[in-house]
């Protein structure tokens, strides 16, 4: 129902089926069902998939707890439930899907972690029933799995005590990979939600506007999943040259990774962050990163990799584009002397 909402889970499913059985069951709120849930299956890269479609009744908690007993009823009754371990993904709000699968069928439990809200940055204290779910979730997971060692920190702070490991968010390294960059202009890209109080889409912009009258051979491609139109407007109203930057709106993967494999870099500006998708697809693809000092990114990015600055720093922001301007040609040509060497994707 969302393109691209969760396809971090996704994509760690995938990872995983490259080497074990993975089946994932998964309750999706529709509306205009009956009230008795809807039941399909299908298979998609190597991942069986059972979805439980359901409307929600009076209470929201009973309808999801009824899809649940649904769903497991049904892989029970069909020969499938059988399972050496349950990865759930992301505490709140539905950790009681991990709780009532460990105690009902004594399965271990790894939790992958990858919600902002443990973040302080991101949105201050959290709420007493997040915080009491948190703790209570946490008595029944073997491994916690967050995607970085500083959100790991955070939930810890939470009381979310355990084992913990980080597993990074992960690429497709089949699909994501280095093209061969132009010579003519510098190519800068950025892809998001287009969620201002996330993303920072309007420093980006005002930072874009200072880079770009200064050097008239880099360009933006920005767009995703969120309101390009509206970040359009924003650029014209703010006066941004025209053949400086071009917008774009939601896209398949395929058409993202074409993107990327004609970028030189990457800008994120984001007010918080852990470890986004886009920045692990980036690298893959021989970008360099210009990205804000936030979360786990300086986990996976250092002057190697490309320039990290402070949050809300558009005047820093602004240097860096020229600074990544400067060296694209090179850094082009050391990713490529690099990738030759790399044996092929397995």
């Amino acid at each position: 129902m969302h393109a691209t909402l969760g396809n971090f889970v996704q994509r760690h499913a995938e990872a995983v089926a490259t080497t074990h059985r993975v089946h994932v069951l998964y309750l999706a709120k529709q509306n205009g069902l009956q009230p008795s849930p809807e039941i399909t299956e299908h298979e998609e890269h190597g991942v069986r998939i059972t979805t439980v479609y359901y409307s929600r009744g009076v209470s929201k908690t009973w309808s999801r707890w009824k899809a649940l007993q649904t769903g497991i009823r049904h892989l029970q009754a069909s020969g499938e439930w059988h399972f050496d371990l349950v990865h759930h993904h992301v505490t709140w709000p539905e950790a009681w899907q991990l709780v009532v699968i460990r105690k009902r069928f004594h399965l271990p439990v790894v939790l992958t972690e990858h919600w902002t809200g443990y973040l302080r940055e991101a949105r201050g204290k959290l709420a007493g029933r997040v915080i009491v779910l948190s703790r209570w979730a946490s008595r029944f997971v073997s491994v916690f799995a967050p995607v970085t060692a500083h959100l790991g920190e955070h939930m810890r702070h939470y009381g979310m005590k355990g084992k913990y490991r980080v597993v990074p968010n992960v690429v497709d390294t089949a699909l994501f990979t280095v093209g061969t960059k132009r010579t003519d202009r510098v190519n800068f890209l950025h892809v998001s939600s287009l969620d201002d109080a996330h993303k920072n889409i309007s420093g980006i912009l005002r930072a874009w506007k200072k880079a770009s009258e200064q050097r008239s051979d880099i360009h933006l491609h920005i767009g995703g999943d969120g309101p390009w139109e509206a970040v359009r407007d924003a650029a014209l109203k703010l006066g941004i040259a025209p053949h400086t930057i071009s917008f774009f709106g939601e896209q398949p993967w395929e058409v993202i990774a074409d993107y990327m494999r004609d970028a030189h870099a990457l800008i994120l500006f984001s007010n918080y962050e852990n470890l986004p998708c886009v920045i692990v697809e980036a690298l893959a693809s021989g970008m360099r990163i210009i990205s804000s000092d936030v979360g786990g990114i300086s986990e996976h990015v250092d002057d190697s990799r490309g320039t990290l600055i402070a949050r809300r720093d558009e005047n820093g922001l602004a240097e860096a584009i020229l600074h990544e301007a400067d060296i694209a040609g090179t850094v082009d040509r050391m990713a490529r002397e690099i990738v030759a060497t790399l044996p092929p994707p397995a």
